[in-house]
C-alpha cells in the first residue's frame, strides 16, 4: 500500500516546525523548573536545550535497556538536525533523550524518578479533576449504550487535557466540563464492537491525569456491565510526551479515585480493584509504545496480542499519528484504509492536536478552513472513527 511521507520539522511554517523551535525549549525550561536537580543534571538539560536549537541528533551516549533498541531504531535519525527530521521519531528520541540528561536510567537517586511528575501531581489536585470526579457523565435510567457514548465522549473531552499542548490544555482551561464539536462520530459503531459481552478490550492509553482518569471510569463501566469482560490498559515503560502515562500514573489515579466520597467513584474503584485482583483487568507496557515506529510497523509479539481483542480503543492525538503514519494524507480516505497495517478492529478516540487526519466527508474541510485557521491543532474538535 503507498503511504505518503511523514511529516518533517523541516516544513517552514508548519507545527512540527513549531513544536521544535518553541514547544521543546519550553518542555526542557519546565523539568528544569520543577525539579531540584543538581549542577550536572541541569547543565545537561541546557546542553541538550542548544542542541535541539541548531545542533545535529546525536545516538544515546548510555548504557541503558533500551540502548541497543535505539541504536537499529534511530539510525535514520542520527547525523541529521533537529530542525530537518521526521517529526514523529524526533519527538520520540527527543523525550528519550530528555531522560538521558535527567539520569532516568542510571544509578543514584535519580534513578526511575519522572521527571514530569510534578506537573502530573498538579493535574491530579487541580479543581478541573474535583469538577471530572463530581459530575454525572450518565443519568440514572440510561441505556448502556446512551452511558458509553456519554462516557467514550468524556473521554475524548479529556484528551484536551494535555500538559505537553499549551494551546489544547488553554481550550480546556477554558472550559473543563464543555464539549467538543465532533469533526466525525462513529460511536454507534464503536459500540456495535464493544457491546458483545466476552473477549478482550485494549486500551492504548495516552495522557495521565484527567483524560486517564476518565479512562479508568468508563473501564470500569464496560466491566461492570459484563462480568465476562476483560481488558488491558497499555501505558508507555516510562515518561513521555510530559503526561503520558505510566504504570505509576494508573495507581495514582485509582488513589485519587479512592479520596472522593461520592458513590460513583467509589463504585468505580471497587470494580476496577476487583477487576485487578481477578485478572480481568491488567496493564502491559510493551518497548513499542516509546519507540518511533509507527502502528503498521508492530512487532510480532504486540500483534499476535492486539489480534486478541475485539476492540481496540486508541487514544490521542500521537496515537493517531503513529496510526496512520503521522502523513498529511487526502482527508477522505477512510481511517481502515489509511490504517490498514494495524489489522485489529479499532476506535480511535482523539482530540485533533496536529496535522495527521483521514476519513472526512468532501467540503468539510473547505469549510472548516474557513471557521479556524487552526482547527486541526487547538483541541476544539475531535474524531471517534473506527476501523475495521
Amino acid at each position: 500500500m503507498f503511504y505518503p511521507p511523514p511529516l518533517s520539522t523541516g516544513e517552514p511554517g508548519s507545527f512540527a516546525r513549531y513544536t521544535f523551535e518553541r514547544r521543546m525549549p519550553i518542555m526542557i525550561d519546565g523539568i528544569m523548573a520543577g525539579n531540584d536537580f543538581p549542577a550536572d543534571i541541569v547543565d545537561a538539560l541546557r546542553a541538550f536545550r542548544a542542541e535541539v536549537a541548531d545542533g545535529v541528533i546525536r545516538p544515546l551516549g548510555e548504557d541503558a535497556p533500551d540502548a541497543e533498541r535505539w541504536r537499529a531504531e534511530g539510525a535514520g535519525l542520527y547525523g541529521r538536525a533537529w530542525l530537518d527530521a521526521p517529526w514523529y521519531a524526533a519527538e520520540a528520541f527527543f523525550f528519550r533523550r530528555l531522560l538521558e540528561a535527567t539520569r532516568y536510567f542510571q544509578p543514584g537517586p535519580w534513578h526511575g524518578r519522572d521527571p514530569f511528575a510534578s506537573q502530573k501531581r498538579r493535574e491530579m489536585t487541580s479543581d478541573a479533576m474535583r469538577q471530572v470526579l463530581a459530575g454525572e457523565v450518565v443519568g440514572v435510567g440510561d441505556s448502556d449504550e446512551t452511558r458509553f457514548a456519554a462516557l467514550l465522549r468524556a473521554c475524548l473531552a479529556g484528551n484536551r487535557a494535555d500538559l505537553s499542548h499549551a494551546i489544547a490544555a488553554d481550550a480546556w482551561r477554558a472550559g473543563p466540563s464543555a464539549g467538543v464539536e465532533m469533526v466525525v462520530d462513529e460511536t454507534a459503531a464503536a459500540w456495535s464492537l464493544v457491546c458483545p459481552p466476552g473477549g478482550r478490550i485494549d486500551v492504548i492509553v495516552d495522557n495521565a491525569g484527567i483524560e486517564l482518569m476518565r479512562d479508568l471510569l468508563l473501564a470500569a463501566f464496560l466491566l461492570e456491565r459484563d462480568s465476562a469482560l476483560r481488558m488491558t490498559l497499555h501505558v508507555k515503560s516510562h515518561p513521555m510526551f510530559v503526561s503520558d502515562a505510566i504504570a505509576a500514573d494508573v495507581e495514582a489515579a485509582l488513589a485519587r479515585l479512592g479520596t472522593e466520597d461520592g458513590p460513583g467513584p467509589r463504585n468505580s474503584l471497587l470494580t476496577l480493584r476487583a477487576a485487578f485482583d481477578a485478572g480481568r483487568l491488567r496493564m502491559s507496557a510493551h518497548p513499542m509504545w516509546t519507540s518511533c515506529l509507527f502502528f503498521r510497523d508492530l512487532p510480532a509479539d504486540l500483534r499476535a496480542d492486539l489480534a486478541g481483542a475485539k476492540a481496540v480503543l486508541i487514544k490521542g492525538d500521537a496515537n493517531y499519528r503513529r496510526l496512520i503514519g503521522d502523513a498529511r494524507w487526502e482527508v477522505t480516505p477512510s481511517l481502515a484504509v489509511a490504517s490498514a497495517g494495524f489489522r485489529a478492529p479499532r476506535v480511535a478516540v482523539r482530540t485533533l492536536k496536529s496535522d495527521p487526519l483521514v476519513g472526512l466527508p468532501p467540503g468539510l474541510v473547505a469549510r472548516l478552513d474557513a471557521e479556524d485557521a487552526q482547527w486541526r491543532i487547538n483541541g476544539r474538535r475531535g474524531v471517534i472513527q473506527v476501523g475495521l
